[in-house]
């Protein structure tokens, strides 16, 4: 039997070709199973646009579509209990055209809800409230996500606070200058209320700002408040807790207060055990957005100037706790003579302390007197670890200081010498995470006296200063006792790796770290001539006068050292044939030579070589210790006299090459020949040679090698015999030349000629040829027209294969 019509009609309604109706504003509810329910949906004329969502007992797939039940997508959300799509005015026409698309994998049962508007316009809090004047509830009987929209102003604090406070479900906040999605930067989707707060820099005044509550419960429920932070105002920087206060954190677990700070704070102290402190001053600090504050810490901070000045401050507070005490106030600038049990006065004293109460955070005034030749201050904790900060004129933190010391575990000290000592008010702050208690000693360095050679017995640190961080001081007065030394070695002996030793003349060397706010690293200041790390420090050419001596060792405590000291001496190396074999040369270190050119001498050839291990190189310096790889003055081998304390480096030599091939690599023989002739720029004086690794390194393999001096001169006497070749016609034959070794010949052009020719064959091997009239040329010879007379001390030379 045919069903009636009426039948029929029923069966196919909510179909694809027979669509429930809907006119929006409005809702259904049903139940779908395996399939999809259609709406038509008639949208009315003075719309705010389209808000659609759903609440299902499992998930469905929500689909709106303009013009067929079937066509394309306007939008659409698969797979949520929740799902909610929005149309802005713009996109939304008036007609029955809509189409609503509701399909289930199993069986759901859904309310559908179909609204006229798009985003619903809040109102900007003026935050005098920590809940806000007029919060805005979730729409009676509402579900899913809700959009809104705000226009930002020119908040009170910088800062801009949403706060979604949820009391049943679970729903998150989103921000965004467009429809904010789940993936927006700007959210907060934690357990229960949420918060978004804005940096100044992260928003204008006059903006338009999307907020969506995305609800992600059925039962969420929930009130919305937008605008300026709530501040809480402790007042005037006090000298007692009257500027104190214990804060209540808004949603997100931060609180924020300000203050003001007047001209007489020296310092302002802020203590709230538990929780992270921020601090800024033209806008409210907000801790998810880096860089929006300007100083920040965990428990407690020492506000100093020059970024404390008297004017106002904003800080945030944040902290897991339901409320937070905050100690606000000024820092106590103690006298160390008024302490109870110090001894001494306020520039040299001895006393004792411990952290303020649970602060970390203790500053003293020290005045220091007029021409001081250094100051020292140091700690030895009794228990826990604190730190020393020194400034002068302003109380010191750890972020803004002058010099420190931060050792942990260790006796800290900071010694301090002009010229950055100067006579007038110091602070020294004492800093740590509390408990802790310690002895605290302000005067002049311990300065102890030695010889100026002490080789045979090496001066001891000192029981007295072994625990200390920090420095130890030497001096030598004994002036008369440097007189016609060529210089002075020091040598730590069981030193703590990294130590330093430092000289300085006629006053205290001193180095020391520091921070400031500007820069935030640690920086460092030091007032010395000369100082090394490697455990010695070598003084070629040190001339006679007071000099002090300081050892430093800023990571760790000094321990049981030894100062060695001793003059240079030379070892002497024969100017022909001279021959001294080297080993173990520490990477780093120097080993001097002095040799005496004779006047009878033509020229001079001298050689590190072999090379057996480290990577030596040589110089030369007339009748002074050379120290450096340095040619004094540039270009010096092009002349024909070489002055006293004149030093040349050379790095190749006659045939113009610095490298050797042996297999399939080359070896680096640079600055290990030197070759010059007398009067190019050669002198009959004392030279001393240096031999070093310092041209590449300071800790490489120790240095293993011979160092070969041999004269060039007329007569088979010499070492290297100039050979007297006769000008028309003559020849000389050579065999058995090692690489890089060197034959000297003499040829007499005699008057009246008017050209001549000098050629070299080789039978095996390669040669070159270096020709130069009135003496030998030198390693600095190059392949120039014998006629340019601005090259004549080295030689012009000729080099080809073959």
């Amino acid at each position: 039997m045919t069903p009636p019509p009426g039948h029929i009609a029923a069966a196919l309604e909510g179909d694809q070709d027979n669509p429930f109706l809907l006119t929006a504003p409005d809702t259904a509810s049903r139940t779908v199973t395996a399939g999809a329910h259609y709406y038509r949906v008639t949208v009315p004329a003075g719309h705010q646009g389209l808000r659609v969502a759903v609440r299902a007992t499992t998930a469905v797939d929500l689909h709106v579509r303009h013009g067929s039940a079937t066509g394309g997508d306007r939008a659409a959300t698969y797979g949520s209990t929740l799902p909610t799509l929005f149309f802005a005015p713009s996109t939304v026409t008036a007609d029955d055209q809509w189409f609503v698309e509701v399909r289930a994998a199993g069986t759901a049962t859904y309310t559908l809800a179909v609204e006229t508007t798009y985003a619903r316009p809040l109102t900007w809090d003026d935050g005098a409230t920590l809940t806000g004047a007029s919060p805005t509830a979730r729409p009676a009987n509402g579900f899913g996500d809700y959009l809104y929209t705000m226009t930002s102003k020119l908040a009170r604090y910088g800062a801009w606070r949403s706060v979604l406070r949820v009391s049943a479900g679970e729903a998150g906040l989103l921000l965004a200058t467009d429809i904010p999605t789940e993936s927006a930067y700007l959210a907060s989707q934690n357990p229960g209320s949420d918060a978004v707060v804005l940096a100044a820099s992260e928003f204008q005044d006059n903006q338009v700002w999307y907020l969506r509550v995305h609800a992600t419960t059925a039962d969420a429920d929930w009130t919305l408040v937008s605008g300026d932070l709530y501040v809480r105002d402790l007042g005037v920087l006090a000298a007692d807790g009257s500027s104190s206060g214990t804060l209540t954190p808004d949603v997100g677990g931060v609180a924020w207060f300000k203050t003001e700070a007047t001209a007489d704070a020296l310092a302002w102290r802020l203590h709230a055990p538990g929780a992270h402190l921020y601090v800024g001053d033209n806008a409210a600090p907000v801790p998810r957005a880096g860089g929006s504050w300007d100083l920040d810490a965990d428990d407690q901070l020492l506000v100093v100037p020059d970024y404390l000045t008297s004017g106002g401050y904003l800080v945030a507070v944040a902290t897991d706790a339901a409320s937070v005490a905050v100690d606000s106030r000024r820092q106590p600038i103690l006298t160390p003579s008024a302490q109870p049990g110090a001894s001494g006065d306020d520039f040299e004293f001895t006393l004792t302390g411990a952290d303020d109460g649970g602060f970390g955070f203790v500053t003293y005034r020290v005045d220091v007197p007029e021409q001081q030749i250094a100051w020292q201050v140091s700690t030895v904790a009794a228990t826990g670890d604190a730190s020393i900060y020194v400034r002068r004129g302003k109380v010191p933190a750890p972020y803004d200081n002058a010099a420190m010391s931060e050792v942990p575990g260790a006796s800290d000290s900071v010694t301090i010498s002009p010229p950055t000592l100067t006579n007038g008010a110091w602070y020294v702050t004492i800093g740590g995470t509390p408990p802790f208690s310690y002895t605290l000693t302000s005067k002049n360095p311990v300065i102890t006296p030695i010889a100026f050679v002490n080789d045979a017995t090496p001066v001891p640190n000192g029981a007295a200063h072994e625990a200390r961080v920090g420095w130890r001081y030497f001096v030598v007065n004994d002036i008369d006792s440097q007189v016609g030394s060529l210089g002075w070695i020091l040598e730590l002996q069981q030193q703590v790796p990294g130590t330093a030793i430092a000289v300085r003349r006629n006053a205290v060397p001193s180095r020391f770290p520091f921070r400031t706010r500007n820069y935030g690293f640690v920086q460092e200041t030091a007032h010395e001539d000369a100082s090394a790390t490697t455990g010695f420090l070598e003084r070629p050419n040190h001339p006679a006068d007071i000099w002090y001596v300081g050892v430093y060792q800023p990571e760790a405590a000094l321990g049981p050292f030894k100062l060695r000291t001793y003059a240079i001496q030379p070892t002497d190396l024969p100017f022909d044939g001279g021959t001294v074999a080297v080993s173990g040369q520490t990477s780093g270190r120097w080993r001097w030579f002095k040799t005496t050119v004779p006047a009878t001498a033509k020229g001079w050839d001298l050689r590190v070589e072999p090379v057996t291990a480290g990577r030596p190189r040589l110089v030369v310096r007339a009748e002074t210790l050379p120290a450096d790889f340095s040619t004094s003055p540039t270009n010096m081998f092009w002349g024909t006299t070489w002055g006293t304390s004149q030093q040349w480096a050379p790095s190749s030599d006659l045939t113009n090459r610095t490298s050797r091939h042996t297999g399939d690599t080359w070896l680096d023989e640079s600055g290990r020949y030197f070759f010059a002739g007398l009067g190019g720029p050669l002198e009959a004086k004392v030279y001393y040679v240096g031999v070093s690794d310092l041209y590449y390194q300071t800790d490489g393999a120790a240095m293993a090698y011979t160092i070969r001096s041999r004269g060039v001169g007329d007569g088979a006497a010499w070492q290297l015999p100039a050979t007297v070749v006769a000008f028309a016609g003559g020849s000389a034959t050579a065999t058995s030349v090692a690489p890089r070794d060197v034959r000297v010949y003499r040829v007499d052009v005699p008057a009246g000629a008017t050209s001549a020719a000098f050629e070299v064959t080789p039978s095996t091997g390669d040669v070159a040829l270096n020709v130069m009239k009135g003496h030998t040329g030198n390693t600095e010879g190059r392949i120039y027209n014998l006629a340019r007379s601005t090259y004549d001390g080295s030689g012009a030379l000729r080099q080809k294969a073959g």
